[in-house]
């Protein structure tokens, strides 16, 4: 299914969630059709440009997200908040008239498959790592909700870490339980530096 992409510096995955100030024609228009249709958009990290101008060359993973909130800013722009729904893999991005970008979307079964909820003591050396990570004052202002599964435990660790776009990439493809052992043997490394 063909999509609109907002390029950003960084993207909420799923379950995250991220205001945003819209200001450019382009994204006003897309989101007021979006709103419309009751639909979302997918929302992929820049890997070369930036977020204001034109067209920016973007990762081949991106996130669908969900509009789940907008109001007036006191400044007049349009404030929206999106949250993650889903990992998906971009084919054929292409600008529109307007400059919009456009893409060929298939969302990837393995971002999700084999979620299995947290046991009692499973990945508690991740949990630390997450609990001290959400005390920070920026990550409070997300509103994270409790983890209950490996996939949740990953996404808010992969969202939160300073993780290189290469290494998000790459972990973003793979399976919950996966990615946890990823995150659990990059924090050891990093540590032990």
């Amino acid at each position: 299914m063909r999509r609109p992409v907002f390029p950003l510096s960084t993207a909420p995955l799923p379950g995250v969630c991220l205001p945003l100030r819209i200001f450019e024609r382009r994204y006003l228009d897309m989101v007021r059709r979006q709103l419309r249709a009751g639909d979302g958009f997918v929302v992929a990290t820049i890997r070369d440009g930036k977020e204001v101008g034109p067209g920016a060359s973007v990762w081949p993973l991106a996130v669908e997200v969900s509009i789940v909130d907008w109001d007036q800013l006191p400044d007049g722009l349009l404030g929206i908040t999106i949250q993650g729904r889903a990992i998906t893999r971009l084919h054929e991005p292409a600008l529109e008239p307007d400059g919009l970008m456009t893409a060929e979307c298939q969302t990837l079964a393995s971002a999700t498959a084999g979620d299995q909820p947290l046991a009692e003591h499973s990945w508690d050396g991740l949990r630390v790592v997450l609990n001290q990570l959400v005390q920070h004052p920026s990550v409070q202002s997300l509103a994270l909700a409790d983890v209950a599964t490996e996939a949740e435990l990953g996404w808010q660790l992969l969202q939160l870490l300073p993780l290189s776009e290469p290494e998000r990439q790459d972990a973003m493809a793979l399976t919950p339980n996966a990615r946890l052992q990823w995150l659990a043997e990059t924090l050891d490394r990093l540590t032990h530096q």
